[in-house]
């Protein structure tokens, strides 16, 4: 039998002791990579743009199973072990967060302990004339938590006030309502002041420079329309405006606003030009014509509508 020479003999010694260091190290790196992918990383059906809720008072357990349900965490007990060890929480700040792509579970853990919500401030800009189901349709499309059905039940039509606004990503239907109420009654403050001033209901004027909104598009024609349905309301002539059918079968205003006016249209019903018009069409363009007969407006109509 022949026996190894002692130079064969080293050379195994030294690889067992190499193997001693490397083997134990490789075992750490494969553990730490294994507890990365498996334990710290972002969860594999994690979608994109999540929104979490941590509503006011949430301990970092019950803050944990609401990011595991969401799919926002993998492992709910690295949560709770990081936010023990680095941030010493018993309390998570709430709020609504968003997450936009798959993050690790320190990454979360952080943002949970600085109030980093992720969110930002988006621009809608609101057109005169709207109604409250046009609104929540904007809404919708720029917003995905906004709840359209919440916003047309309780939004009141008439008193939103078209503008500019910016709001974050997770606004809620109650506050983009009432948003839009305050700065109505804000804008429209010196105009309802001035109607108590000269014996007119705030309520009706609002009513009357909805139908403006939809009927017609200058100051000058709103003001001359405005005049016209006045001069019916006085007659207790049926308005019959095409905008709001209702006033076809029955007299006097709509029970509610039809739109949301803006302030020229509720400048327009508040100041109305008074003349002898008691008609008025609009062609396919858009121009008004007045007349102050119903013969004449039959003419108008044949002359520009081509009836």
């Amino acid at each position: 039998m022949n026996l190894p020479s002692y130079s064969e003999i080293f050379r195994k010694l030294q690889l067992s002791k190499e193997s001693k260091i490397v083997f134990p190290f490789l075992f750490v790196i494969a553990l730490l990579g294994l507890m990365q992918i498996f334990l710290w990383s972002a969860p594999s059906n994690f979608k994109s743009n999540v929104f979490v809720e941590i509503p006011a008072g949430s301990t970092i357990s019950e803050s944990a199973t609401i990011l595991h349900d969401a799919q926002v965490l993998r492992s709910p007990f690295w949560f709770k072990v990081l936010n023990l060890l680095f941030y010493k929480n018993t309390n998570i700040k709430a709020g609504d967060y968003l997450f936009k792509d798959p993050v690790s579970v320190t990454n979360v853990a952080k943002r949970l302990a600085n109030g980093t919500f992720g969110l930002s401030l988006s621009k809608v800009t609101i057109p005169e004339g709207y109604t409250k189901t046009q609104i929540a349709d904007l809404f919708v499309t720029k917003f995905p938590l906004f709840d359209k059905n919440a916003f047309i039940q309780s939004a009141p039509e008439g008193y939103l006030f078209p503008d500019t606004y910016f709001f974050f990503e997770d606004v809620k239907a109650k506050a983009v309502s009432g948003r839009m109420q305050d700065v109505f009654n804000t804008k429209t403050a010196p105009l309802k002041a001035e109607a108590a001033t000269l014996g007119k209901n705030f309520a009706n004027v609002v009513i009357i420079a909805s139908i403006l909104e939809e009927e017609v598009k200058t100051l000058e024609d709103m003001k001359l329309v405005s005049g016209i349905l006045y001069k019916r309301l006085s007659i207790s002539m049926p308005l019959q405006v095409d905008s709001a059918s209702t006033t076809y079968q029955q007299k006097g205003l709509p029970s509610t606003p039809i739109s949301n006016p803006g302030l020229q249209a509720l400048d327009a019903a508040l100041h109305p030009t008074n003349t002898d018009y008691l008609y008025y069409l609009s062609d396919r363009a858009g121009k008004i014509y007045y007349a102050k007969t119903f013969e004449d407006h039959q003419t108008n109509r044949e002359n520009h509508l081509g009836k």
